[in-house]
């Protein structure tokens, strides 16, 4: 009996594209394969996992909904107990355990309050903006979490609003695509200034200056021939040592060969 064939793993597929990946950057140089490379990522990081992405943004909309609710029940508390003392005519200790809220406490709360009432309030304004600034039911789902999420501006227009969001949604695949952007600027600079330096010390030669006839038939009756990687006038003087003639500055030098 023939043994069933096998689906491949995620990882497997995953592994199989990379290595075909770096089979095509054969014959390339080092900077163009860094660049390929960084690409690549680019394009992997793009591909948002909005269902996971919209599930952390619940996370943190689940644990501030449970501090507000806390927040609300322990002024609710404060407000029967004043009642209370108020009717039985006595005052009573708090307990260690709790400490009463401040003004700061208070205005967190009201203006949580009011946050939460705008965001149910304009539902649907901010799920039809999501919608038409993204590409995807999706997109706009973790958009319209994101925003619930966030605390705006109170004279920021709510189009401006999603349009942050919007563009927090986005950031991951657009700081890596930044990132590669730099960091290929970086190489390719690096690159540029070794080139630079390999051509100043590889110079090419020089053709002779123009000088006075009488100048050029006394140099040459010396002995002297131009040197156009030296930019000088040579004349060997002995095995290892020769004598040189700068025509700009006149000066001459006896040098190593």
């Amino acid at each position: 009996m023939a043994d069933e064939k096998t689906s491949p793993t995620a990882e497997e597929l995953k592994q199989k594209a990379d290595a075909e990946f770096e089979a095509s950057l054969e014959g390339l140089s080092e900077e163009e394969k860094t660049q390929k490379r960084a690409e690549k990522e680019a394009k992997d990081h793009s591909q948002i996992d909005y269902d996971a992405e919209i599930a952390r943004e619940k996370e943190r909309t689940r644990i501030a909904e449970q501090k507000l609710a806390e927040t609300n029940f322990k002024l609710r508390e404060e407000k029967r107990k004043k009642e209370e003392q108020k009717i039985e005519g006595e005052e009573e200790k708090e307990d260690e355990g709790e400490k009463p809220l401040t003004r700061q406490d208070l205005q967190t709360m009201l203006a949580a309050n009011q946050r939460q009432l705008y965001q149910n309030l304009m539902g649907d304004t901010i799920k039809r903006l999501a919608r038409e600034m993204t590409k995807s039911e999706a997109e706009a789902n973790y958009v319209a979490e994101i925003y619930k999420n966030r605390i705006w501006p109170e004279d920021m227009p709510i189009e401006e609003q999603l349009e942050e969001a919007c563009a927090i949604a986005n950031r991951k695949p657009f700081m890596t695509a930044q990132r590669a952007e730099i960091d290929r600027a970086k190489k390719s600079k690096e690159t540029s200034s070794t080139e630079n330096l390999g051509t100043f010390k590889d110079s090419q030669p020089v053709e002779e200056p123009r000088l006075d006839a009488n100048a050029k038939k006394a140099l040459t009756g010396a002995g002297f021939t131009w040197d156009g990687k030296r930019r000088l006038y040579v004349k060997l003087v002995s095995k290892d040592r020769i004598l040189t003639y700068d025509p700009k500055t006149n000066k001459r030098q006896v040098i190593t060969k």
